[in-house]
Formats: C-alpha cells, structure tokens, sequence
C-alpha cells in the first residue's frame, strides 16, 4: 500500500512538473507576440514618421505641386497676361492706349510695381501693334526671376504691325536705350542711349550685349551696364547669299548667353560664338554637322546641340564652356530634363532615343541604360527616375538603372505632362479619341499602385504644374484655370 501510494504521489508530482512548463510557454508566447507587435507597431511609427518628412522635405523643391487629389475644383479663371501672378516673380512690357510701353513687375513678396519706360507713339497706338523692346532680369542660368535685383530693359520705338488676314509689317526703330530698373521699387537706376541693335543678353561682370544683323554683317557690341561705356564690338561678315534672310529678318535670328560665351544666330545656319572679351571662339555650321536643333542647359546655361539622324535625334553635344571643340561631350540620344529634380541622384544626366540612359554629368560616361524608348519627360526623386515612354510609366533606380516598376495606360490615353506633389506621380493623359476623356492619373511612388483618377474639369484641354500651382488651359476661352 505504502509503495503504491509513494507511486502516485510521484504520478502526481511528474503530471503537475510536466504541466506546469506548458502552462509557462503559452503565456511566454503570448508576451512574445504582444513585444513583436508593439516592436512592429513602434518599426511602422518610424517608417511613417520617416515618410513623412520625406515628403515634407520635398515640399520645398522647385517644381513640387501643393497636395493634388481626385477632386480638381477650378479657383481661378485667368487671362494670358495674368499668368505672371503664379510665377512668384516676373514682369512683362505693356502698352498704353497711345502707344506708350510700361514694364510691370510683380516681386516674390507680392509687391508689385510698373515704371514707364517710353512715352507715346503711333506706331504701338493700334490694336495690333507689339513693341519690339525686350526685359530679362539680371539672373543666373538656372535660378528663378525671384533672385533678381535688377531688370534690363533695351527700349525702342519700333513696332510690328499684324493686320487682319495676318501679315505682318515692321516698323523700323529710330531710337534705342537700355534702362536698368530695380526690382525693388522699379526705379531707374541707370539709362543710357544705343546706337544700333534688336537683340540683348547679360553676361557676367556688368556687360550687356546687344546685336544687330544687315544685309552684310552681323554686328555685336557689349557695354558696362551700369555707365554705358562701350567695351567691345565685334563685326561678322555675312555671305551674299545671307542679304535676302537679312532684309526678310532685320532684327536677327538671334543673340543669347551660351554659359559665359555670347552665342550669335547667323545666316543661313550658323553659330558664332564669342567670348566674354568679344573674341571668336568658334563657328559651328549646323548643315555640316547634321545638327538640326540647339538648346541652353536650363541649369548651367551651357549650349547644346542636337544632330538629327533620319528617324530621331540621334546625339547631343554639349559644348565645352570655352568652346574648345576638343572638350566637348557627347552623348547618345535626345538630352531629357528633368522636370523636377530633389538633388537625391547627384550628377545624373539623362538622355533617350531607343532607350533612356544615365550619365555622369561631369565626364560624360555612361553609368546605366534602360529599356524606356524615346521618353521625353522625368522627374528625379528620393534616389529614383519617373519617365513616360509611350503611354507607359516606369520608376527607375537612379544610381543602376534597375526597373522598380511600370504601369501602361490604355491605349486612347497619351501622357502629356509628368508631375509630382511629393504624395504622388501624377501623369496628365490626354484622350487620343474624340469618345474619350483626358484624366489626370495619380501613382504612388514606392509601388505604382493606382491611387486615384480625375477628368479634366469642363473645357481644360491640358494640363501644366506652374511653381507649386496645378494650371488648366482652356484653349477655346483662351484662358488658364487655377486648380485645387
């Protein structure tokens, strides 16, 4: 008896040892699961806290639309003239009643001013007259109007006339001036009498440029912005065969700062570019060498050139900052800007034809290409390219080139306009078919999820981001509309 009941005290003593650990493991595991899903919950915190302040950063990037969602409610309906209200900063020459020119100028602040810079004229007097004065503030390739402390203006008396069948007639200029207002309050701070010329570009160190073409030469001379004192002029003679394009042109093909060269337009497909001393550089004969387009780099202001081959763009040439052939670079395909850039991928260029390709800015070798033909529009951000090609969206690994995703539209759906708010990509496409309707398509960065679609409002035809504004253009109104 006595061994029996030793025995079921020991059964007794083993069954409650051998529960009582499971008992213990289930609450561990419980603990367990509730510490990783408070760790988990914690992580999340994080990454959301992080995410936000990446797009908050974001924010303050030039190009960044405010917050964008599915119900695009019209604010404002504007006229062409009043788009400078959007820009922060700008100004443009208006015409009196009588023909006088004013330039009007609206400051980052808001503050705004207009100063008379010629008084009344016949010529300008009618309905249809345009003034050939030009403004340009005295600003840095790449920087906004916003930065300016002054404006330049080169004034004239001369007019072109547009009658009603559309043809045009010039009137000559009989005087000449360049007026240097501050943006301040549109004081003039400095003006002064020119000789000769229809075309004008700033240069570094207080020296304006200003151009004109006749029927034998194109004639550049450059001035001290603030005084007037002539520094140098430069004479280019001009073949006989380039008199008719002078006398149909008489105001020139064009004159523009190239970087820190002077980059003059000639008959009938040159480039003369000078140096900042009023030197000649080089000649660049466009028909020679097959390039059928030039540009200035919107951030360094640098030139660039585009040789055509029969079907696309087939090379870009940027052009060495002293214009020394030698220096140049070149690179395979079509230049693409982008359209907004965060600075996250540094030194990244990109160009496209038959497929997008990434380069190094600096020395012009390739660092990647990707299979996205003929893209045209890109957006850098947080260390990623956004690119349309065809009616296709694909996000692309800035540093290898690596596909992250792609998402294609239907086929009646065109991109015309590749946007961001920092929340979204947000492509504009319009309808390819009279039965179907433009949208505006958000993505969401990370995965190309579909995050929301919206038609146009009633009587938009396009769509374009403006600062941090999202503009409609209503083209039968003539008119742009302010969206929220």
């Amino acid at each position: 008896m006595g061994r029996r009941g030793d025995m079921r005290a020991v059964e007794l003593l083993d069954a409650a040892a051998s529960r009582a650990p499971r008992r213990w493991h289930r609450s561990g595991l419980v603990i367990g699961v509730a510490l990783l899903a408070v760790m988990l919950a914690g992580a999340q915190l994080v990454i959301d806290a992080r995410e936000r302040a990446a797009v908050a950063a974001l924010a303050s990037v030039p190009g960044v639309l405010d917050p964008v969602d599915a119900d695009l409610d019209v604010v404002r309906r504007m006229a062409p003239a009043e788009m400078g209200e959007l820009y922060g900063a700008g100004g443009s020459i208006g015409l009196g009643p009588d023909g006088s020119q004013r330039f009007s100028w609206t400051g980052p602040d808001g503050g705004e001013w207009t100063t008379e810079l010629l008084g009344p004229s016949p010529a300008l007097s009618g309905p249809n007259a345009s003034p050939l004065s030009g403004c340009t503030p005295d600003r840095l390739p790449g920087r906004t109007a916003s930065v300016a402390r002054r404006v330049v203006c080169l004034v004239t008396d001369g007019a072109t006339i547009r009658d009603e069948a559309g043809r045009t007639t010039t009137v000559p200029a009989t005087a000449r001036r360049v007026v240097l207002l501050s943006v301040v309050d549109g004081s003039i701070q400095a003006q002064w009498p020119v000789e000769s010329g229809h075309r004008m570009a700033l240069l570094p160190g207080e020296v304006v440029v200003v151009g004109e073409m006749t029927a034998d030469a194109s004639t550049t001379t450059a001035y001290d912005l603030l005084t007037g004192e002539k520094r140098w002029t430069y004479r280019h003679p001009l073949p006989p065969a380039s008199a008719s394009a002078a006398e149909d042109n008489p105001f020139g093909t064009g004159l523009f700062r190239a970087g820190d060269l002077v980059a003059i337009v000639t008959p009938p497909s040159s480039l003369l570019l000078l140096s900042a001393q009023g030197k000649a550089v080089r000649e660049v004969d466009l028909d020679l060498e097959g390039s059928g387009s030039w540009m200035t780099d919107p951030t360094t202001g640098g030139l660039i050139l585009q040789k055509r081959s029969t079907a696309r763009v087939s090379q870009s040439i940027l052009i060495a900052p002293d214009g020394d052939p030698a220096k140049d670079i070149t690179l395979d395909g079509a230049v693409v800007w982008p359209l907004v850039d965060d600075g996250s991928v540094p030194g990244l260029r990109l160009s496209s034809d038959a497929a997008l390709h990434g380069w190094d800015s600096t020395g012009g070798s390739e660092l990647w290409s990707h299979d996205a033909p003929d893209a045209d529009r890109a957006l850098i951000l947080r260390g990623r390219v956004y690119v349309t090609s065809g009616n296709a969206v694909q996000a692309i690994d800035g540093a290898t080139g690596a596909a992250l995703w792609s998402t294609e539209a239907e086929d009646w759906l065109n991109p015309s306009m590749l946007m961001t708010d920092g929340h979204h990509i947000l492509v504009a496409f319009e309808a390819l078919s009279s039965t179907a309707e433009s949208v505006l398509v958000a993505y969401e960065p990370l995965g190309g999820r579909e995050a929301f679609r919206v038609h146009y409002p009633e009587g938009v035809t396009a769509l374009i981001p403006v600062e941090r504004h999202l503009v409609g253009l209503d083209e039968a109104a003539v008119e742009y509309v302010l969206l929220d």
